[in-house]
Order: C-alpha cells, then structure tokens, then sequence
C-alpha cells in the first residue's frame, strides 16, 4: 500500500524520556499508517484492524507511562489527572467506532483524525512534556514541589499559544493533504483503466475497425494488420470496401447499412479479399458508437476470420455420409430411437443390416409390430425393458448389459446391448444402441467354464497364494491364499488394479520399488520363466512378508497375453536363513477378444484405411496396407475381387465367405460385411468393408484340449504333492512330486493303496478323523510323519479341500509341501535361542543400525532394559571419551572386512562412561548384502583397573609417584632419537639432597618420606610439562631437559638455569608436620646428543658431576664437562 506521513516524527516532539520518546514514536506512526489507509482508500476491513491496534497500542501505551508517574509522584493529582486523560483518549476511540454505522466512512475518518491530531499534539506537547520535566529534575536530586516550579516556569509564556497554532496548521494540513491525495489516486486509477482498455484493444485476436459517419477508416488494430495485409497507414482513411472480393451478395451491405442507421447492432459474414489477392470469409459484428447525449460519431467493426470453420463444416456433411456407410457395413447391430407417446411407444430412425440380420425384423417391421412386442416375448422381460427404456431417457445407459432376445424365427439370442445418448430435438432424445451378439461366445463361455472348475479348485486348495496379470500389469484373478497370505477379505479388493504397485511396491528398507525393475514382469515383458527365492510382498495392513515366487508367461495362439505368479510365505525359512523351494509354477491360458477387422477401399481397389485388428489379422503393419490391393491378403485373391464387384453392383454384401493369411501362414476363416460409401453429392467413393471372424468355434475346441493339457502339465511339474483320495482311502491319483516324497519308483506303486501306510503310527488317528471331514464338505490341515518306501522319514504338511467327481461323489484333493527342513530350522532356532542369553552382552541391529533385540547381559552391563533399547541406535552407548574417528575407523573396517573388535569406552544409561571389549560382525544375506549386525560387548573395567595398577607398580616409584629408573630409561632413550631426528641437545640433572640420613635417624623415616615427597612437588613445578622427573632410589632424583637449543653453549646456559632454579627452590625450608626443616641439593649435570652415547654412559657421567658438587661444598651445581663448567663460570 503506498503511504503518506502526515505527522513527521522530529526532535520537537520528544520528551527527554527515551521509553516514552518510543512509544509516542510508535503512536505516531499508526496514525499514518491510517491516513494513509484514508488518502488511497483502503477497505473498510483494513480501517477495522487499525482502529483495534490503536485502541490496544493505547492502552499499553498508557500503561508504561503511568508506571512513571506512579514511580516519581504517586497518587499526586498530577498522577490521576493524566490517568483521566488516557481513559478519555479510549472512550474517544471507541466511540468513533462506534460511530461507523450512523455515519460514511469519509466523515467517520476525517473525525477521527482531526480528534488525534489534536489530541496528539496536546499530549506530547504540554502534557506529557510538563511532567517529563518533573521527572527528569527529580533524577537529578530536586523534591517534588520545587520541579513542580521549575517546570511551571519553563512551560510559562508562548507555549499554550504555540501548541494552538500548531493544532490548526495540522488540522487544516491533514484534511487537505487527504483530500489532494485522494483525487490524485482517482486520476491515476482512471489513467490505468484507460491504459488496460488500449492495450485489450491492441491486444485482441479479433480486428477492429473504427470509422467516421462517412465510412472512412479512422483506427485499426494490430490484428487488422496481420489478417488483411494492409499497414495501419495503408487502411487509415480508406473505406473498408479496399476489402470487397466481389462474392459478397450486395444484399448484405444493405441489410448492414439498414441496421446501423436505425442505431443497431448487425452481424454478418463477409467474403473479403486480403492485400495479396488471397479471400478469406469473415465474421463481423459492427455497432454505431455514441456519446453520452446519445449522437452516434462513429462505427466500430470487430471482426474474426472464420475461413477454416467453414471448411470444417463441409468436411462435416462429407464424414456424414461416410459414416451412415460404417453403420450400413457394421458387423454389430447400430440403431438409433426415441420414445413416442401411443403404442408400438419406440420409433426407430436408423436400423442397420445387421440389427435386421440379428433379429430378423425390418426398420419397417420393428416400427409396425413394436420392439417391445417382437423382441421380447415374455411379459416380464417387456416390462423390464419399458423400464430400461425409461432409465435411458432419464440419462442411465447401458454399457455392456447381456439380454434375451426372440428371432423372428422364434429362436433365442443373447446379445450384448450398449447405449448412449446421441441427440436432442423436438421429438426428445435420441438414444444410440449398439447390439453385439454374443451367442456363441456364451455357448462356449459355458463350455470353458465348466473345463475350468477343477482347475479353479486346485488353485484355492494350494496353500500357495496364486495371481495372474495382463500386459498392463494388472491383476486378473488371485486365489484364496493369496488372499489370506496378504490379508485381503475378498477378490474385489485386487482384480483390476496394478498389481505390483499393491503388493510389490517397496524394497525391504522402504524405497520405493519401480515396477520397471521388477523381475515377474520379465515374464511377459521378455518371454521367460521366472524364479525369485527371496523378495518382499506387502500385506493389505502395510506389513511385509518375506516371499519365493515363480512366474511365467501365458502364451495363447503365440500371442503372449499375460503372466501367472505363485508364491509361498517363506517367514519361518527366513527365521532360520535357510533356503526351502516351496512353490511351483502354474501356466492358465486366456483368451483374448479383439475387434474385428475394419478397411476402406477405393474404386481401383486399393485400401485406403486399416484398424488395428487388421494389421493384427494379416500381420503387415498400417503404413504397408495403406496404398496396396486388398486382394492380396486372401487365400483367394479372385474370390475377393468377385466379392468387390458384387459390392459394387448390389451396393452392398453380407457374409460374404473369405479367408485372411497372416505373414506368419496363420489362416483366419471370416464372413465379410461390405457396403459402397459416398461422398456429400451422392458419388462413391468406395467400400467399407468389416470382418467377422468365424475361426473361434474351431479355437475353442482347441483350447479345451490345451487347458487340460496344461492343467497336467502344471500338476506334473508342481513340486509340492498334489493327490486325490476316493472315499475309501485310496489313492486314485498322485503327481511326481508326491511319489518323490514317498520313495516310490512309479505311479503303480501307490495307485489303489492307503496313504495311512506310509504315516507314522501316531498321526494315522489324526489323519483318518481330516480325511473324514473333507469328505463331509471342510477344508482342513496338519502336520505329520511320513516313512517312504526306501525307509526314509519326512515331515509333511498337507492342505485338503473336497472336490465333486463328475459322478456328483466326494472325493479328498490335498496338496502336500515336505517341510522337514523347517522343522530343523525351527530346532536350529530353539538353540540359537538359549545361545543369545549368554554372560557376554549382545545386541542385534538392522541394517541401518536399529536395535531389534538385546539379551539380559546387555541390560545388566548398560542398564537399558530391552523395551528401552529396541527402536534405538547403539549411539545411546556412545561416550565422549574418544574421537569421531574411531567410530569412522571402526565402520570404514566392518564395512571392508565385515567385522571389528577392540577396546571402546562406552556409556550407561545413568551416565556413567566405562571401557569395554566390543565386537560387531555384519550379517549378509543371499545377495551379499548387510541384513543385520550383531555385537558382543564385555564390561572390562576392573581389568582396565588392574592392568593401570601392573603399569603404575612396574615404572612409578610408589612413594612420589615419580618415573622410576626403568620408566626413566625408556624415555631417555626416545630423547636420544629425538635428538638424532632434530639436532637439537638434552641433560640430566643427578640431584642428591645433603645430610639426608641424619633427617632419618634424627626425625625418623615418616619425616624422611614425607620430606621426599616434596622435593618430588617442587621438583616438577621447576620443569616443562615435556621434561622428566625420576627418583632412582633413597635421596636421588633425575631430571631430563628435552628440546634444548642446538648449540652446544645455548643448551649449557639452559640447563644450568634449570639447575640454579632447583637450588633456589630446594633451598626454601620446607614443613614436615610440625616441624621445619631445611635441605639442600647437591646437583651434577651433563649435557647429551644423539651421538655415541648410552644412557648408562650418561647417567654415570650426571652422577660423576654430583659428586664433584659433593666434595666442592655441597649445595651447588657442577657440569661433568669442564668446558661445560667454564661456560657457567664465564
């Protein structure tokens, strides 16, 4: 919104108060902000909003200036006479808000700023001024009534006139800035219209055309330009007959001029001429233009080139009659009714040949004898059709919907009738029925139905689940296993809709699974058979379940329509990780309906147009049909050019016999429908000709052999027992798999014998009670023990549904998985159980490192009860105590090498850090890829502790906890190496206290202890944190300066510094108890490199300087060298 400052915030308007300074300032603005809503007329809903958020402003406004006054001079009158104030400014507000619904808005806000600027001004000015000044004086230490005076004094003279004219000058400068502000955006709101109306006008994809009374062009648009050819310069001052092409009747220019002077609208259509000569035809609305007294002072003309309307509309009465010859020649029955008042009730207006052919009535019969009538004999079926009929005119068409009808020859036929509602008139609605009979096909849907029964009942007896998908991926049918394995409730749910974005949609991890990647689909997508022995299927709840399938292609006249899947819920297998083939492959044949061939031919006998079921038919692709002789794709190319003429002499053929030869040699047996088509004036053009093909009888017997054909092949090849049992018992049929399962070297063997012989003597009861309930119409199943032939035993687990014999008996169908090895696994699992409760922690992770499952140990190490620890990572254990990049070290191993194991400190759950013994190892799946981790943790603390006490006893001395003399071995040696690696010198420091015995035998050994600890303190307070402090026994001590200058004088000038400073330090009397003693050092020093030296060598040679200190006086500092020596002395 734009805005405009009617109260310019400057320093005259402060106080000296700065909390007071910026809520006035903010006061201010609002104020603004509202003349601002007022100057460029805002809504009402904004003015709303501003009015609340003064109100409110206000009052915490008020709120923080009273809590001054109340601080400086509470209950003063000067205090409650501003309280009163305040509370009038918001009465004030409300009241002029109030005052919105008696008053225009205009006049509502025009008060209102008047009330605040004057308000405003008064408050800050003199009010809220006058009793700053008191405060600011009182801060500085003068009493109430004295600053009272004070600010009396200041405000005196000028200021009331001042703050007077200050009001007027705003007032008047508010309301006529507000005013001036308002006709300025009115002038430019007016301007934008004018501006948006020229460029719509520009813009248009229509021409416009303004004239004088006179004709004579006065403006023209760019659209003008571009549909005519002339330029703006051109046309302007021209009539718009440049244009006239001559072929426009005169009529219409004086229907045109008769309508304009009459101060009316015309519209009409013009063929005009463009500038190259080239005519177009044109649309034109032209108006007379008035002004506001009404005086018509120009014509306006917009104009739209309709040139290619009018070709589509010829092209229109031409497809017309190209499409009554598609009708005439339509295999399927094409009529088109509407409903009338008295009887026969439905007229037909369009009745094709083959709706004769169908029913055996003419359009003429049908109209006469009624449809209901003729068609439907039965008073109930009449009934429902009137009520059909009914349905349709109120909008609800049949799509596919099967009826009975009665031949004229009294035989009945099942048709397949679909509707729609093609136009309205006068006469009502026009209803297009398409009729399809589907006679035969219902004859041999019963025959394929009842070949499909057993089928049907091995496919809901397996325990398998089973499903089958079209070439879109789609679900055509699932048995009741996999309804119960994916926990779906019936059929409905799954049939027609994608089924790998259903079941199959994700990885195991929750990635999405793109149905391209899907091995199944190489099924039907690459012609092969596929076996998966690991995958994942997800359940209706979103729950996977771990799955081995089979998939194969279902192949049909070569045609390849499909893929059937079979899987088995492998969770138990996966439980133990072992590998069971449970599943087979199954093969069902589907059979496809396609459209019938449809082609046009012209009079030289050349095709002109195909469908897709004629290029399926003959096997040569469109763009190879097109231009050739339709002749030459029968087996009979005389016959058919004997058809064509027949076509055209009688205008029409039916059933006409031919037969196609497809590329392949594949013969196609068809009945021809063909009539002549003409163009708008009555010419023909040539023939709509449409196939039926008849070869489905001689298929469908066919395919009845091939389905039983691939019923037992899919029997044979199940690898699962598949067996019928009559009544009695006995064996009546077993395929393969079952004789593997029973040892048996052929089919002789167990046809006609008891299955209870092979069982184990304590499931025969159990077995013979399951047999008893199939027959009485149950499904059941179990699990027993089985010994075959060759004495082997197996567990097995059996699923068995009755099954009606041709016969009407009962017979007991089962199908048989051997699960020995599940058995095993789940014995293998019981073990790997008790396992898991060991001492040792341990913890199973996923893959992306989520605890699955920890035992006891784990919670009596960390303190995380299971419950705590599941869902979790293993970085709630994780410590502060080490790097980042021994977590990256340990991973970036595991993941090489698929294993770690070392020391780690780690964290319970009360916070306490401890070291453990932790070793993880990654668990792959059958694709190599990380399924799991497992980690085995041991608390080693208290070894930690031990081996830390072992270090300490073997290189610190246990009285000081100094290096000892192996410990200070060690690191002389590594300053020597240091020394070679950087040239750069060391020394050692041999230091003896004085007189130290006789402390002993005087004051006693606890003295001498107590005294040698000290010295051990001050020593180490003289040294660098990288030096070292040893003792070597009794009253001796060592000390190693590292990292001394490389030049030899430099390094002496250190270390006797060193020396000097532990003299000075040693030297300090020091308090054993309650006694005070004073010691002295005597120190012997050698300075060393990398070079030819021992450290035995050095420390005899530093020991050697002690003993020179020792007979030079004792309490001194002597270098084994005595060039050394002259260097301190010097």
């Amino acid at each position: 919104m734009d805005s405009i400052d009617i109260f310019p915030w400057n320093d005259n308007f402060k106080t000296g108060l700065p909390n007071i300074d910026e809520q006035h300032k903010k006061l201010v603005q609002l104020i603004n902000r509202l003349a601002s809503h007022v100057a460029f007329q805002s809504d009402i809903p904004a003015l709303n909003a501003i009015f609340d958020e003064l109100a409110n402003y206000a009052v915490y406004h008020f709120d923080t200036e009273e809590a001054i006054w109340h601080r400086y001079f509470p209950e003063d009158a000067l205090e409650l006479g501003h309280k009163a104030t305040h509370r009038h400014f918001i009465e004030t507000i409300c009241q002029l808000k109030e005052d919105k619904a008696n008053k225009s808005p205009e006049k509502v806000i025009n008060e209102v700023l008047v009330f605040l600027s004057r308000w405003l001004v008064a408050h800050i000015l003199e009010n809220d001024r006058y009793l700053a000044m008191i405060v600011l004086a009182m801060q500085a230490g003068i009493p109430l009534e004295v600053a009272k005076q004070q600010a009396d004094g200041q405000m005196q003279g000028t200021t009331g006139t001042l703050i007077d004219i200050i009001q007027s000058i705003y007032e008047g400068l508010s309301t006529n800035t507000l005013a001036l502000m308002r006709e300025l955006m009115e002038r430019r709101r007016d301007q934008e219209s004018l501006r948006k109306l020229s460029l719509a006008v520009e813009q248009s994809p229509s021409s416009i055309v303004i004239t004088d009374l006179n004709a004579n062009i006065e403006f023209v648009n760019e659209a003008f330009v571009k549909a005519t050819g002339y330029s703006r310069t051109e046309a302007q001052g021209n009539n718009p007959n440049l244009l006239q092409s001559g072929k426009t009747p005169p009529q219409t220019y004086l229907n045109m001029w008769d309508t304009l002077l009459r101060g009316e609208v015309w519209q009409g259509e013009f063929i005009n001429k463009r500038k190259d000569g080239s005519e177009y035809i044109e649309l034109a609305l032209v108006s007379p233009v008035c002004q506001a007294d009404g005086v018509v002072t120009h014509y306006l003309a917009i104009k739209e080139d309709i040139t290619e309307r009018k070709r589509l509309e010829r092209r229109l009465a031409e497809q017309l009659a190209f499409t009554q010859a598609v009708i005439d020649a339509e295999v399927d029955g094409v009529a088109v009714c509407h409903s009338i008042a008295e009887p026969p009730y439905v007229h037909f207006t369009v009745w094709n040949p083959s709706m004769e052919s169908i029913t055996g009535f003419s359009l003429e019969e049908i109209n006469r004898l009624g449809w209901y009538q003729t068609v439907y004999i039965d008073p109930d079926t009449q009934q429902r059709a009137k009520q059909r009929m009914e349905r349709m005119r109120q909008g609800e068409h049949i799509q596919g919907e099967e009826w009975t009808i009665t031949h004229k020859d009294g035989g009945h036929r099942t048709v397949q009738i679909f509707t729609t509602l093609c136009a309205q008139d006068a006469d009502g609605a026009h209803v297009l029925a398409v009729m399809h009979d589907i006679t035969k096909r219902k004859r041999a849907e019963v025959a394929l139905r009842e070949s499909n029964q057993l089928l049907h009942s091995l496919l809901n007896s397996i325990a398998e689940g089973a499903y089958g998908v079209d070439t879109h991926g789609n679900c055509t049918f699932v048995n009741r296993a996999f309804l119960r394995i994916l926990g779906y409730e019936n059929t409905d749910e799954i049939i027609g809709k994608h089924i790998h974005e259903l079941i199959h949609h994700s990885y195991p991890d929750g990635r999405p699974y793109p149905a391209s990647e899907c091995r199944m689909y190489a099924a039907y997508k690459r012609n092969q058979e596929i076996h998966v022995e690991q995958e994942v299927f997800w359940r209706k709840d979103g729950t996977a379940v771990p799955v081995e399938y089979w998939s194969q292609p279902i192949i049909t006249d070569g045609v390849m329509i499909g893929a059937i899947a079979t899987f088995v819920d492998i969770s138990e297998r996966k439980k133990a990780e072992e590998a069971s083939q449970l599943a087979a492959q199954y093969a069902r044949s589907l059979i496809e309906a396609s459209l019938d061939p449809l082609v046009t031919i012209n009079g030289e006998g050349k095709i002109t147009d195909v469908n897709t079921a004629t290029e399926q038919v003959t096997g040569v692709p469109r763009d190879s049909l097109i231009g050739s002789d339709f002749a030459d794709y029968f087996t009979d190319p005389e016959q058919a050019r004997r058809g064509y003429q027949q076509v055209f002499s009688q205008g029409a053929v039916t059933d006409y016999p031919l037969a196609i030869r497809h590329t392949s040699g594949k013969v196609t047996d068809v009945l021809y429908n063909a009539t002549v088509y003409h163009d708008g004036n009555g010419k023909v053009l040539g023939v709509f000709a449409a196939a039926r093909d008849i070869t489905e009888r001689k298929q469908i017997e066919a395919k009845l052999i091939s389905s039983e054909y691939r019923l037992r092949t899919i029997i044979d090849n199940e690898p699962e027992c598949i067996k019928i049992i009559d009544a009695r018992g006995l064996i009546v049929m077993m395929n393969p798999a079952g004789l593997a399962m029973l040892e048996a070297e052929h089919l002789d063997q167990v046809l006609g014998k008891t299955v209870l012989s092979a069982i184990a003597p304590k499931y025969r009861k159990a077995y013979t009670e399951l047999h008893e309930q199939v027959l009485a119409g149950h499904t059941a199943q179990m699990q027993y023990e089985i010994t075959g032939f060759k004495g082997g035993c197996r567990w097995l687990e059996t699923h068995a549904v009755p099954m009606k014999e041709s016969d009407g008996s009962v017979v007991h169908l089962a199908v048989t998985r051997d699960i020995t090895e599940r058995k095993r696994a789940e014995q293998q699992l019981r073990i790997a159980a008790t396992v898991f409760e060991s001492q040792e922690g341990m913890m199973v992770t996923d893959a992306d490192q989520i605890i699955l499952r920890v035992n006891k140990a784990f919670t009596d190490i960390t303190g995380y009860t299971a419950e705590e620890a599941v869902g979790k990572t293993p970085r709630i254990l994780q410590a502060d105590r080490q790097d980042h990049s021994v977590y990256t070290s340990m991973w970036a191993k595991i993941n090489a090498t698929g294993a770690w194991e070392g020391e780690i400190w780690s964290r319970r759950k009360n916070g306490e850090t401890y070291p453990e013994y932790l070793t993880i190892t990654a668990v792959k799946d059958q694709d190599g890829m990380v399924s799991h981790y497992v980690g085995t943790l041991t608390d080693i603390t208290l070894k930690k502790a031990a081996a830390e006490e072992i270090e300490k006893l073997a290189f610190y001395d246990p009285l000081t906890g100094l290096p000892n003399r192996r410990l200070l071995y060690d690191r002389i040696k590594s300053a020597l190496a240091a020394s070679h690696r950087n040239s750069r010198k060391g020394a050692l420091l041999f230091i003896d206290l004085d007189n130290f015995k006789t402390l002993n035998d005087t004051l006693g050994h606890d003295m001498g202890d107590l005294l040698l600890q000290q010295v051990a303190g001050r020593l180490s307070a003289c040294v660098r944190e990288n030096d070292t402090v040893a003792r070597l026994g009794g009253d001796e001590f060592v000390v190693m300066l590292q990292d001394l200058d490389d030049e030899g004088d430099a390094a002496v000038q250190q270390t006797a510094a060193v020396g000097h400073k532990i003299l000075l330090t040693l030297n300090q009397p020091f308090r054993l108890t309650e006694y005070d003693y004073s010691s002295t050092p005597s120190i012997g020093a050698t300075v060393f490199n990398a070079y030819g030296q021992s450290v035995e060598e050095l420390l005899k040679n530093a020991d050697i300087a002690m003993y020179n200190a020792k007979t030079s006086g004792r309490n001194t500092l002597r270098f084994f060298d005595p060039q050394m020596q002259a260097i301190v002395h010097n």
